[in-house]
């Protein structure tokens, strides 16, 4: 009898994570750095990367996702239109439910044949979901295609140094993660596969960089080729520009204009 196989994954499918802390120093972040891959699944089941082959016409698959802030559904919505228009065979049709509880919920309680092809959810329930024995890790659909990860650390370097003009600051030696500096905050750009993390997904959550007029940091990125998800937002005390980097992290343009203290009308 066919199982209908689900992907536990976000949508860019070994995507490089983005995280922050406050206060950079030399001696800081990349604490995984001298781990080594010894959490990293060690047989993983099959994927069925010839599965379009057969396939006639678009296939379209469902993913349910658990972006429940309007800001963060605005992203997902614009990278999944952006690559259901980047080629002609697969159509992805996002379905939001919820939380991430309502979504494992609704998950657990589903037959393997309502299930979708793609779910998003936090690690804490990985574990749960591949014991129901219906799930494949992305990561196992990226060593079966012979993916090449290498190059999304090279892409990053280059957007977050050149694009966006941020100091480079600690190496993690010759594995796959990197820091910059913007302002007092650091922000670590990592490969998660190389530290035995196998299930990558961009950060759910946007980090502002304040500047002083919105409106022209955005035109200046814009002009650099970077795709902004929503148009200007105006908040009644600050204005907001949200875009994503190379790997679908979400990232902000901040500037207040109201005094400290005020809130909005």
């Amino acid at each position: 009898m066919h199982r209908t196989r689900t992907i536990t994954a976000t949508f860019a499918a070994g995507a490089l994570v983005l995280a922050a802390c406050g206060g950079g120093s030399d001696d800081g972040g990349g604490g995984n750095a001298g781990g080594g891959n010894e959490g990293a699944a060690a047989d993983l089941p099959p994927c069925p990367v010839d599965a379009l082959d057969a396939a006639t016409g678009p296939v379209t698959i469902d993913y349910w996702h658990s972006m429940e802030s309007a800001e963060l559904e605005t992203s997902m919505i614009a990278a999944t239109d952006a690559y259901n228009a980047s080629q002609d065979r697969v159509v992805v049709n996002l379905v939001n439910q919820g939380g991430y509880e309502d979504n494992f919920e609704t998950f657990r309680t589903a037959t393997p044949a309502d299930r979708p092809a793609v779910v998003q959810l936090p690690e804490y329930y990985v574990q749960a979901v591949a014991d129901s024995g219906t799930t494949i890790p992305a990561q196992s659909c990226v060593e079966a295609s012979g993916y090449d990860l290498e190059p999304l650390i090279d892409r990053a370097v280059e957007f977050y140094s050149e694009t966006l003009g941020l100091e480079r600051g600690k190496r993690w030696g010759d594995r796959p993660g990197t820091e910059f500096q913007a302002g007092n905050l650091t922000l670590a750009i990592m490969d998660p596969s190389a530290f035995g993390q196998p299930e990558a997904r961009p950060n759910s959550t946007p980090i502002a960089f304040q500047v002083d007029d919105v409106e022209a940091a955005r035109a200046e990125l814009e002009a650099k080729g970077v795709t902004f998800v929503v148009e200007m937002i105006d908040s009644g005390v600050c204005h907001q520009a949200i875009f994503l980097d190379p790997d679908g992290n979400p990232l902000i343009l901040h500037h207040r204009y109201a005094p400290a203290g005020t809130t909005p009308a």
